[in-house]
Parts: structure tokens; C-alpha cells; sequence
């Protein structure tokens, strides 16, 4: 009777993962609608933050021990590698409300953990699926360094690149890039190969980058046209937003 009483468990429990499942692929898929008259976006959580920068020695309870003084922590994810289970360098944490994930991301910013500096950011991402990221944020790069085509040369050895862009502010380099891969894999296949790399004698650092942020990498700045008013200061300006970072404006 108790193995009956088990196996019966068992199923419902398995039932109620299955449709769970089903329910988050169907809002996937519905959020996906490309038709112009309907569009429904899912709930974005607001209390979600993205950890970068993170050595492989890193655990969860490392991240647990250092984000739970600071508010309840719903979820907490360090993402591995689906190949070998190691740690691809990143987490995302999730509190109980936007207060307790505000307070956390400035009182830990900037704290050093396995001796590296750990980056906190927002990560609106909508689903733990869409935390999974083919980005990589490569910083440390030599002084005045612009050379795409050698950096392009470098990532496509462990990949197919889909782009790589030196970002620059009035034309000068600002000592650091994005690179995205075709697939999460071949971008932790790079990521491993290619963080510490001597490049021109200058130890570059490979990251993933924020999955909460595409547009960093995906939508490369426009032409850049100087304002009349400004034009004595060689100013330039864009009326694209995500274009204003880069130009430094």
C-alpha cells in the first residue's frame, strides 16, 4: 500500500511539473508573436539581479553567504555548463521584492570574491531559460586597442561569431568589446580559451555578459552627425538611445 501511495505521489508530481512546463513554453511562444495587432509580453521580474564576473571556484552558497544578509532571496541560480557542470562565470539572484534587490546590489557591488571584483547588474530576464546568453563582454584590452578583425579572428577559433564590437567614444577606443557567438556553448567554449589571453602583451578578461541587455552587442552604433550648435566642440550626437552611451553624451 505505501508503494502504491508512492508511485501515485510520484506521478501527480510528475503531471504538475508537466504542466508547468507546458504553461511556460505556451507563454514563451505567445510572447514570441511577431503579429503587429497582439502582442503579450511576459511579467518581467523587477527584483532580479544578473552576477558577473565570477571565478570558477565560486559555489552557490559563496553567493548565498553574501547576498542573504541583505533581503530574502527567492531564487538563486550560479549557471554551469551544461557539458561538464563547471560554472560559467555568472549567477542570477532574485529577491523577495525590488527594495531588498536595490539595497543588495549596493551594499555588495564591487566586492571582491576568489580575489575578482564581482559585476551586479539588473537582469530583467523573464524565464531561467532566457538567462542562458551566447554574449561575452571582453574588457582589459591594450591601450588605444581597434583591431576588429584581429579580435574577430581570435573568437572565431572557438566558434561561429555572429559579431564583435570594440566599442569607441568619438572615435577612440574605450578599452573594451562584445562578442557573440552563434550558440551559449562555442561562447563558454571561448570564454575558457580565451580569458587571461596575452594580447599584445596585455592579459585580456572574457566574460559572459548580462543576458537582460542583447542590444549592447546586437544593434552596432549608427553614423554619428554633428549638431550644428556644437559643432565648434566636434560634438557628435544620435537620436538612437542606445547609441548615447557610446558617444559619451
Amino acid at each position: 500500500e505505501a508503494e502504491t501511495q508512492g508511485d501515485a505521489s510520484k506521478e501527480q508530481e510528475a503531471e504538475t511539473q508537466g504542466d508547468a512546463l507546458r504553461a511556460l513554453e505556451s507563454m514563451e511562444a505567445v510572447a514570441k508573436d511577431t503579429t503587429p495587432h497582439l502582442r503579450v509580453d511576459l511579467l518581467v521580474v523587477d527584483s532580479m539581479l544578473f552576477i558577473g564576473n565570477l571565478p570558477g571556484a565560486t559555489s552557490e552558497e559563496d553567493l548565498r553567504g553574501l547576498f542573504a544578509p541583505h533581503g530574502t532571496i527567492d531564487r538563486l541560480f550560479l549557471m554551469r555548463s551544461p557539458v561538464d557542470h563547471a560554472s560559467m562565470g555568472y549567477a542570477i539572484v532574485e529577491f523577495a521584492s525590488r527594495e531588498q534587490a536595490i539595497n543588495a546590489k549596493a551594499r555588495v557591488a564591487g566586492t571582491a570574491v576568489h580575489g575578482s571584483m564581482m559585476r551586479v547588474d539588473w537582469c530583467e530576464c523573464t524565464s531561467l531559460r532566457s538567462a542562458s546568453t551566447a554574449t561575452l563582454f571582453v574588457d582589459r584590452l591594450p591601450p588605444g586597442y581597434a583591431n576588429t578583425p584581429e579580435l574577430e579572428a581570435l573568437f572565431a577559433q572557438h566558434g561561429e561569431i555572429k559579431l564583435v564590437y570594440i566599442a569607441m567614444n568619438f572615435g577612440q577606443p574605450r578599452g573594451f568589446a562584445f562578442a557573440e557567438m552563434i550558440h551559449p556553448l562555442e561562447a563558454e567554449n571561448a570564454r575558457r580559451a580565451l580569458n587571461g589571453y596575452q594580447l599584445h602583451g596585455h592579459p585580456m578578461r572574457v566574460a559572459f555578459a548580462n543576458p537582460a541587455k542583447p542590444d549592447q552587442v546586437r544593434s552596432p552604433p549608427c553614423l554619428a552627425l554633428p549638431m550644428p550648435d556644437l559643432q565648434p566642440f566636434h560634438a557628435l550626437t544620435c537620436n538612437r538611445s542606445h547609441c548615447l552611451h557610446d558617444l559619451g553624451t
